[in-house]
């Protein structure tokens, strides 16, 4: 297996991520009567520096009344922490809808992406049997080959969380399904 198709499926999960985190700004900002202005103001959390999202996020906030900054897997801490020092830099009253939830990734979010290869050659049937077409397969390999067919490959809950920040004095009292509100006074 190739480590582009151990890039490709880690590109696809980031954009299933996005889609999905975009999808919750739309209905969210829709239902909060506010206008949503998804390229500038969906910000997910990677390996930058939290500065660089700091700052995007209250350009957003600032332009748009509202930004939705969320992270998963070892990013979740520092999407909390973004939000907090967002939260920290504006004057006013900001709301914070919080929406927590699993993504299914076949990358073990506990390693680095290159050690799900395997799981991933499972997935995409394309794993060859650790016999070689020359030699006779050991009993250990062929028990090996045997136990990962029947078991097949795994599927990790990622957890994450999207947390939608409004500079708008018009949603006090309003709830979004799904989420926990709180606010900064």
């Amino acid at each position: 297996m190739s480590s582009e198709k151990v890039k490709s499926v880690c590109d696809n999960e980031a954009r299933a991520f996005q889609l999905k985190c975009r999808q919750w700004y739309v209905d969210d900002t829709k239902e909060l009567g506010l206008p949503a202005k998804i390229e500038e103001a969906v910000i997910l959390v990677g390996q930058s520096p939290a500065k660089a999202y700091v700052q995007a996020s209250i350009n957003a906030i600032q332009s748009h009344h509202a930004v939705l900054i969320a992270g998963k897997g070892s990013n979740l801490g520092k999407a909390v922490a973004v939000a907090e020092q967002v939260k920290l830099q504006l004057t006013g009253r900001v709301a914070q809808f919080n929406k927590a939830s699993l993504h299914s990734s076949l990358v073990n979010p506990a390693y680095k992406p290159a050690a799900s290869v395997k799981n991933i050659e499972v997935f995409l049937k394309d794993g060859e049997s650790s016999q070689d077409s020359t030699n006779l397969q050991s009993s250990e390999q062929a028990a090996n080959d045997a136990l990962r067919e029947i078991k097949g490959h795994k599927v990790y809950q990622v957890p994450s969380m999207a947390i939608l920040l409004v500079a708008d004095a018009s949603v006090k009292g309003k709830s979004l399904a799904g989420s926990t509100y709180q606010v900064k006074s």
